[in-house]
């Protein structure tokens, strides 16, 4: 078995150890002054870093994308303010009442949006016909105008009449065929029917025989088209407004406007204010329930919830130092490690200026995380108590600690550094962070336990000022009886391992974020429901189209896909064919101003009675036989003109004409509206806040694609994403930003586990220079792991993006019990049958305040860090456990277990070394290294067992010479 020998890291312990000594109150000034600059310079300079794109590369090519769009749209993302009722009449009141409540802030709202005004793409909605219907159009109109151009005599027979008499009058006699004598002769009978004829009859068989004359489909005498089109009619509130298809649910959306206020939650003030302004509608609406959601909110929530860690950060110190005190005891002590842990935090805020300059997510709570595991410190006291009672020179007993322990203690450190500092060759920006500034923060823990912590000590325990009695807890009696079966404990945690291992195939991953949320969130609530009744949320797919075209051509490849919803966008505003269908509707426009077949100007009795006698004076030259006949109805005419009143022969000869024009021009009046436009449609014609979220600034258009089913699945998310990125690969958005990342952070722990791995093995072969010590020591790691994940599967708790981190963390912390627990076995060799009492406490305190440490995040409203906290707790207390019950096994692999072997032995060994006392020879044990090296006891005794001091040398003497021979 190898011995423990001087290394390069017990000498550096010895080093800094005795400088630190050397002028104790130097030391702690240097300290206590470099902690406060550090303090200073993290207050002023680190910024903080909220946004979950910040946890990213940029030279990622799916963050680049993400980026690029960042660049053309902006990365302001949409609220969305949910008022839920009984049905849109009840619900739209209070959205129009908060739209215009939100406008008035303009400090914190923008982009407000609750309905798309369409009336000018209504006046523009000829656009929207096909290309075939607008031809139909212009052509129905053309057929009809001819119709009602020849229908003349018949609309307007008094003119025809007077027309018919002025031509007459100027032919001479003899002259007009027969044909012209029988056409004057239906005008002038048809006209003494007007006059002598109820007008309404007449003009309802009039207008049917046109009706079936120009009878085409819905659009007979445009008034079908008139319905369809007509850009005054009132709209239904669902069309324009933003419902959910029962009616229940309808939505505000509107943004923020930046915040520059630099606090670790974003939006703070803006986030209040809308909450107000819903609670004082929602006050004047009791019927209605409103409340808000959308990324921002979200991320508000999640970031108020895991700022916390300040106060998980105080609770854990608290807790740690509760500890210190309950294995110490006294106040010494715990104030001694208590000061030197939190001077080597101060320290490490310093380090965040220097080598990142910021905080994120998930390095937000680094100073709780190094409160649990930077107690470095507790190994240093504990076996500088236990040398105590057998040293009385304080600073001696300093350096003999550091030379003994300091090589277990830096390989400790040095192991979780390396872990975290693995987490920097990865490309995930916030695990490599993270890396850095834990690895960096360990390491000035760990030098302020060799320097401050003795340096203290040095003050506190000056010779002959304090009683040198220990108060170290003595842990010994309670692990005595586990010594004495060392076979049986080690059998019965191989099995308990492996009832834990079978639970390994059940343990699962999930990446619905919403999870890591604090529960009961009002956020949350509506996200799901947003989801649930409108199939929309804060998840969608981007997609980039350089044109409109290209744009209409994806959106139709997206629709055909099996795993998309819907496709929001703009592009589908702009009609198809404008340059055909300008044509057409101008000429339409054309055809729509010219509407004088319909004239309603008829001559009055006077001037239809000269030109009807002027007609009879002329016939009266014609020789034709119809000539008599015709001067008969015309004069019978007269006689009728001049026996109707004015009104009644205006009304008749008026009322064909009318009628037609209250039933064909009111229709054509809406069509000829819709010509008033001949531009196309436009963006410019729709909201601005709806035109700049789909519109970039270089003029490129966006389409939102949501994912049909559950996005959260993994076989849904994975299969969501392919599809999206065989349409365009180049698409963006949360959902390919959330798949990516979480699979990079997930390969990013898994790196950083491996580069751990390999770096950890490394330095414990440097520090053990054993192959078969290295795996030794990672016994405890290997089992607590396999324990931690099958408890897991176990009672499905689920791995996540906030405690995939503790892969490569554990393998940093969960080494350190092993390590010391092998250092000390190296130390006792053969004698070995359980840990020194000074290693016993050190180890069980130090495991129980990284418990304590980490078991604080368990009290964070914040899901995934109780999550995470939850998870490292378990972790911690199976290698703890394991590591305590590891001395039986190590006995067990060394050889150590012969029956009764190891007894006769040293019975034989004791009866040679004391014949050789009293025959007045020395044992040829190297008596120079007795001198110089501290006795080796079995085990160390408590203050209530300590010996007197004659007693003690006696012993120490011979258990120098009592050295049995090494085991097999």
């Amino acid at each position: 078995m190898p011995r423990e020998r001087r290394n390069f890291l017990g000498t550096l312990s010895r080093i800094l150890v005795t400088v630190a000594i050397a002028r104790p109150l130097v030391t702690i000034g240097i300290g206590l002054l470099t902690a406060a600059v550090a303090i200073y310079c993290g207050i002023n300079f680190i910024q903080i870093h909220t946004s979950r794109a910040d946890l990213l590369n940029s030279k990622n090519e799916y963050h680049r994308r993400w980026l690029a769009y960042v660049n053309e749209f902006s990365d302001k993302e949409d609220v969305y303010v949910v008022v839920e009722g009984d049905n849109p009449n009840a619900v739209a009141p209070a959205l129009i009442e908060l739209a215009e409540a939100l406008r008035r802030e303009p400090q914190y709202f923008t982009s407000v949006l609750e309905r798309v005004d369409k009336t000018p793409l209504k006046r523009k909605g000829l656009y929207y016909l096909s290309t075939q219907e607008l031809q139909q159009i212009v052509s129905h109109v053309r057929q009809l105008k001819n119709t009602l151009t020849q229908l003349a005599p018949v609309l307007r027979p008094a003119n025809v009449c007077l027309e018919a008499a002025a031509m007459i009058s100027q032919i001479p006699p003899g002259y007009p065929s027969h044909q012209a004598f029988g056409q004057i002769a239906q005008v002038i009978q048809y006209l003494a029917v007007v006059l002598n004829s109820p007008p309404e009859q007449l003009a309802e068989t009039i207008l049917t025989q046109i009706a079936a004359n120009n009878q085409q489909g819905d659009f007979a005498f445009g008034q079908g088209l008139g319905v369809l089109l007509d850009p005054e009619k009132t709209t239904d509130l669902r069309e324009e407004m933003f419902f959910s298809h029962d009616g229940h649910l309808g939505l505000v959306i509107l943004r923020f406007t930046p915040d520059r206020s630099g606090q670790f939650t974003r939006f703070a003030a803006h986030i209040r204010r809308l909450r107000e302004i819903t609670s004082d509608v929602n006050r004047r609406y009791p019927n209605l329930r409103i409340g808000s959601t959308g990324l921002p909110i979200l991320e508000y929530d999640e970031m108020r919830a895991s700022s916390s860690s300040a106060m998980v950060a105080v609770l854990s110190l608290a807790g740690v130092i509760l500890v210190f005190f309950a294995g110490f005891g006294g106040i010494r002590y715990p104030v001694a490690v208590t000061f030197s842990l939190v001077t080597g935090v101060c320290w490490a805020v310093g380090f965040v200026v220097i080598a990142v300059g910021h905080l994120n997510i998930l390095t937000s709570a680094f100073g709780a995380m190094l409160i649990g595991l930077g107690d470095y410190g507790v190994h240093f006291v504990a076996h500088y108590l236990d040398r105590k009672k057998r040293q009385p020179n304080v600073r001696d007993t300093l350096i003999e600690t550091a030379e003994t322990v300091g090589p277990g203690i830096a390989t400790g450190a040095v192991t979780t550094a390396v872990a975290f500092f693995a987490g920097a060759f990865t490309d995930f920006l916030g695990v490599a962070e993270l890396g850095i500034i834990a690895g960096g923060g360990i390491l000035l823990c760990w030098l302020a336990d060799m320097t401050i912590l003795p340096a203290f000590l040095c003050l506190i325990d000056r010779d002959g000022l304090r009683s040198q009695k220990s108060a170290l807890l003595d842990l010994t009696p309670w692990f005595r009886p586990i010594a004495h079966f060392p076979k049986a404990v080690t059998l019965g945690v191989g099995a308990v391992v492996t009832l834990l291992a079978m639970g390994l195939p059940h343990l699962r991953y999930d990446y619905n974020l919403l999870h890591l949320q604090p529960k009961g969130l009002e956020s949350v609530e509506y996200q799901n429901k947003l989801v649930e009744h409108m199939s929309r949320g804060s998840y969608f797919a981007l997609s980039i189209a350089a044109n409109p075209e290209e744009a209409k051509r994806r959106k139709a490849e997206f629709l055909k896909l099996p795993t998309v919803d819907h496709v929001e966008d703009l592009v589908s505003v702009l009609p198809d064919d404008v340059a055909v269908k300008r044509t057409l509707i101008t000429q339409l426009a054309a055809e729509l101003k010219d509407w004088s077949c319909l004239d309603t100007n008829i001559p009055s009795r006077e001037v239809l009675d000269q030109g009807l006698a002027g007609l009879q004076m002329a016939l009266q030259h014609q020789p034709h036989a119809e000539s008599a006949q015709l001067q008969m109805i015309v004069n019978h005419l007269r006689t009728t003109i001049r026996s109707l009143p004015a009104e009644e022969y205006t009304r008749r000869l008026s009322y064909l004409t009318q009628t037609i024009q209250r039933e064909i021009l009111p229709a054509f009046a809406s069509l000829a509206l819709l010509t008033q436009q001949l531009d196309p449609p436009q963006l410019d014609d729709l909201p601005q806040p709806l035109v700049e979220r789909f519109v970039g600034k270089n003029g490129r258009h966006l389409l939102q694609v949501y994912c049909k089913g559950d996005f959260w699945d993994p076989v849904t998310m994975r299969q969501f994403v392919a599809d999206i990125r065989s349409v365009d690969p180049a698409a963006t958005g949360n959902p390919i930003q959330i798949y990516e990342a979480c699979h990079q952070m997930n390969r990013a722990y898994i790196e950083a586990a491996i580069y751990a791995f390999v770096a950890i093995l490394l330095t414990l072969y440097l520090d053990f220079r054993s192959i078969k010590d290295v795996l030794l020591s990672l016994l405890p790691l290997i089992l607590g792991m396999i324990s931690l994940f099958g408890l897991m599967g176990w009672f499905d708790l689920p791995l996540n993006p906030a405690n995939m981190i503790t892969l490569p963390l554990i393998l940093g912390i969960g080494i350190d019990d092993g390590v010391h627990i092998l250092h000390d076995f190296r130390r006792q060799g053969n004698r070995y049958r359980m840990p020194e009492g000074a290693t016993l406490t050190a180890v069980t305190i130090n495991s129980l305040t990284t418990l304590v440490g980490f078991g604080a995040l368990m009290a964070s409203p914040h899901c995934g860090l109780e999550s995470l906290g939850r998870v490292l707790t378990f972790g911690m207390a199976f290698c703890l456990v394991t590591a305590l019950l590891m001395p039986g096994f190590l006995r067990w692999a060394s050889g150590l277990l012969r029956g009764n072997r190891d007894s006769t032995e040293w019975e034989t060994e004791l009866q040679h070394i004391l014949k050789g006392v009293t025959a007045g020879q020395h044992p040829t044990s190297e008596p120079h290294q007795a001198a110089t090296n501290p006795p080796r006891v079995v085990a160390p005794l408590s203050a209530a067992e300590e010996q007197p001091q004659s007693e003690q040398s006696q012993r120490a003497a011979i258990s120098v010479k009592i050295r049995p021979r090494r085991a097999a």
